[in-house]
């Protein structure tokens, strides 16, 4: 998301949008809110205090003393699989990566920003 920010307001600026584009756009709140965004910390996990205070998925983990859904192996088993499934479609759907499975996270992470570089 950060770099998507980035990206779009990178073109907004660069294209002059701001003069030719629609003028129902405060285009600058619009680049504020993506500078913000650009800045966003990603997700840390539910155990390092990521997610929302109150989500399922999070007490879930926090309980079973994991980081992430993909380290509990439940699977099809977790009584959370449909907020998780909202939450992945979601993700992909404004074009997040999403871990689908146990493993390094870091090695995961360094994979998907070497792929944003290609």
């Amino acid at each position: 998301m950060n770099e998507l920010a980035r990206r779009c307001a990178e073109s907004i600026t660069d294209y002059g949008v701001h003069e030719w584009g629609t003028k129902e756009v405060d285009y600058e709140g619009l680049l504020k809110g993506l500078a913000t965004l650009s800045k966003m910390d990603p997700c840390r996990g539910c155990i390092e205090g990521g997610g929302r205070t109150d989500c399922e998925i999070r007490a879930c983990a926090t309980g079973k003393g994991i980081a992430e859904c993909s380290d509990c192996g439940l699977g099809k088993g977790c009584p959370n699989i449909r907020l998780i499934g909202v939450m992945r479609s979601g993700a992909k759907g404004v074009g997040m990566k999403v871990k689908a499975t146990a493993g390094d996270r870091e090695a995961v992470l360094r994979k998907w920003i070497s792929e944003m570089d290609d």
